[in-house]
C-alpha cells in the first residue's frame, strides 16, 4: 500500500510538471472594449490577488453539525482552491463526541486556457460523465455535449475514496486546441481513465471537437447469498471500457454523437449509445435525443447496465429577446416527449407542456402596477398520472426596497387502478422576498412556506442576509432556519482583492 501511495505521489509531481508547461507565458490579445490609443489586457482589467474566504455550517437538533471551509486564492492567471467539510456529533452541546474530518478537495486552476488539478472528490462532466451510469440518471440532451472536464465538489466522497483529476489543454494554433486529462482513483492506481481530445474554434462563435478515453477497472466479485447458485460466481476481475464522441456548437444548433464499449476478462462484452441534436432557428427550437445499451455494457466504476432505450424530443417556441413595446412577453411555449422502453416491457411515456412568460410595465405609466410579473404553467401527464404546476412571481419596486412574491401550487392525480379510487395530491408553496440595497450595503428576508395534502406537512423556511462592500473588502453574512425539522443555516463569506 506504501509503494502505491509514493506512486501516486510521484504522479501528481509529474502531472504538476506538465501542468507548469500548460501554463507558461503566453501573449495576450488586447481587451476589445480598450480605448483607442491604448490597449488593455485581460490579465491587466482583473484584480492581481483576489483572496476568498467562505464558511458554512449546518446544525441540527440532534446534535449534528455540517462545517464547509473554502479557501480559494487567485495571483493571476493561477487561481487556488481548497475545500474542507468537517462533521461533527454532539451528545450534551458542550463538547464534541465524534468529529469526521474527511480529506479536503484541493484544486489548482489556469484560467486562460481551463488547464486543472484537482485533488479530492470531483465532479466528472462531459464524455466520461456520459456514458458512466447512464441508466441510473435522465436522459441528457444536446447541452451535455462538452469539453470534458471536472470541478470540485461541495460534498465529501460517499466512498471515502481519493481522486486525482488532471487537465491540460495546449493551444496548437489560433483556432485549435488539443486536450488531455487523467481521472484516477487513488486507490487503484495506475487503473482510471485516460483520454485525449482535439477542439476547433471556427468563426461565428462555432466550435467542433472529438475526444475518446480509455478506461480500465476492476469488477469486484460477488457475495454468495444461498448455497446453490445457477450462475457460478466469478472472482474480481479486470475490465476495460473505450469511448469516443463527436460533437458541433453554434448558435444555430448543436449536436453530437457518443458510442462505449466495454469488456471484461471472461468475454463479456456490451455497446452504449448516445445521440442528441438541437436545430434552432429563432425563435423555434427543436431538439431530439436518444441512448441505448446492446449486450452486457458494463460502465466505468463498474456498474451492469440494464438492456434500455430511451427516446427524448422536444418542440418550442423560445424568442431571444422580448418584443419591444409589448408588456407580454413569452420565454418558452414546448412540449417535450420522453419515451423509454426496458427489456421487454411495455413502452413508458412522459409528456410535458410548458409555457411561461414575463408582463412588464415598461413605460410606469401606472404607479400599482408591478414593475415586472413571471408566470408559468406546466402539465405533466403518462398513462396513470397527471400532474400540473402553476407558478406567477411579482416583483414591485420602491425606493431602494424590491419586494417578489412567488405563488406556486401543484397537483398530482393517479387513474383508477383495479378498482381503487384515484389519489389526488395537492402543494401550494408561497415564497416573499424583500431586498433592500443602498449604495454598497445590502439586506434581504425571505419567507418560504409549504403545504402538503393529504400528507398535511407544513413545512417553513426562513432566511436573513447582510452583505456589504468597503473599498476592495466584501462581507455576506446569510442564516436559514428550518421548521418542523429546526435546523439552523449559517454562511460567512469575506473577500478581498487586490
Amino acid at each position: 500500500m506504501q509503494e502505491r501511495r509514493v506512486i501516486f505521489m510521484l504522479s501528481l509531481w509529474i502531472g504538476g510538471c506538465l501542468y507548469a508547461y500548460a501554463v507558461s507565458p503566453k501573449p495576450t490579445k488586447a481587451h476589445p472594449a480598450a480605448p483607442k490609443g491604448k490597449a488593455t489586457t485581460i490579465q491587466e482589467a482583473s484584480p492581481f490577488i483576489d483572496f476568498h474566504v467562505k464558511s458554512r455550517g449546518a446544525i441540527t437538533t440532534n446534535g449534528t453539525m455540517q462545517q464547509q471551509f473554502d479557501l480559494a486564492t487567485q495571483i493571476r492567471p493561477i487561481s487556488f482552491l481548497s475545500r474542507g467539510i468537517f462533521f461533527y456529533t454532539w451528545s450534551d452541546w458542550t463538547v464534541p463526541q465524534e468529529v469526521t474530518i474527511p480529506i479536503p478537495n484541493v484544486g489548482l486552476f489556469h484560467g486562460p486556457t481551463g488547464s486543472r488539478f484537482l485533488f479530492g472528490n470531483c465532479t466528472i462532466q462531459g464524455l466520461e460523465s456520459r456514458i458512466t451510469n447512464p441508466m441510473g440518471k435522465d436522459l441528457t440532451g444536446p447541452f451535455s455535449y462538452r469539453s470534458s472536464t471536472a470541478i470540485l465538489a461541495t460534498s465529501p466522497s460517499s466512498s471515502g475514496k481519493e481522486e486525482w483529476y488532471g487537465k491540460i489543454v495546449v493551444p496548437l494554433g489560433s483556432f485549435v486546441e488539443g486536450t488531455s486529462f487523467v481521472h484516477i482513483d487513488a486507490q487503484n492506481f495506475p487503473w482510471g481513465t485516460y483520454g485525449t481530445g482535439v477542439s476547433f474554434l471556427l468563426p461565428q462563435h462555432q466550435t467542433f471537437a472529438i475526444e475518446g478515453l480509455y478506461y480500465r477497472g476492476t469488477v469486484e466479485a460477488p457475495t454468495a447469498t444461498t448455497w446453490f447458485s445457477a450462475v457460478p460466481l466469478l472472482p474480481a476481475h479486470p475490465f476495460e471500457v473505450w469511448a469516443g464522441t463527436l460533437w458541433y456548437r453554434g448558435t444555430a444548433g448543436s449536436g453530437g454523437l457518443s458510442l462505449a464499449y466495454s469488456s471484461t476478462y471472461f468475454g463479456e462484452t456490451g455497446w452504449y449509445m448516445h445521440g442528441a441534436v438541437r436545430y434552432a432557428p429563432a425563435p423555434w427550437e427543436l431538439r431530439l435525443a436518444g441512448d441505448g445499451i446492446l449486450g452486457a455494457y458494463r460502465s466505468p466504476g463498474g456498474e451492469l447496465q440494464s438492456r434500455n432505450y430511451r427516446l427524448q424530443s422536444f418542440f418550442g417556441y423560445i424568442p431571444r429577446r422580448p418584443s419591444k413595446g409589448s408588456p407580454l412577453s413569452f420565454s418558452e411555449i414546448g412540449w417535450s416527449l420522453v419515451s423509454q422502453v426496458e427489456g421487454n416491457s411495455d413502452t413508458l411515456s412522459i409528456h410535458t407542456i410548458k409555457i411561461s412568460g414575463t408582463v412588464r410595465d415598461n413605460y410606469r405609466r401606472f404607479f400599482f402596477v408591478p414593475q415586472e410579473s413571471t408566470f408559468s404553467y406546466k402539465r405533466v401527464y403518462t398513462d396513470t398520472i397527471i400532474q400540473d404546476t402553476y407558478s406567477l412571481s411579482i416583483v414591485t419596486s420602491l425606493a431602494h426596497l424590491q419586494i417578489r412574491n412567488t405563488l406556486e401550487t401543484w397537483w398530482q392525480s393517479s387513474s383508477p387502478v383495479s378498482g381503487d379510487p384515484a389519489l389526488l395530491f395537492k402543494d401550494l408553496s408561497e415564497k416573499l422576498t424583500l431586498a433592500y440595497r443602498w449604495q454598497r450595503i445590502g439586506f434581504s428576508a425571505t419567507t418560504l412556506w409549504r403545504y402538503r395534502f393529504p400528507d398535511e406537512i407544513v413545512t417553513g423556511e426562513y432566511t436573513l442576509a447582510l452583505s456589504a462592500v468597503i473599498r476592495s473588502f466584501s462581507l455576506s453574512l446569510e442564516g436559514t432556519y428550518t421548521s418542523p425539522t429546526n435546523t439552523y443555516e449559517a454562511t460567512l463569506s469575506w473577500r478581498s482583492k487586490w
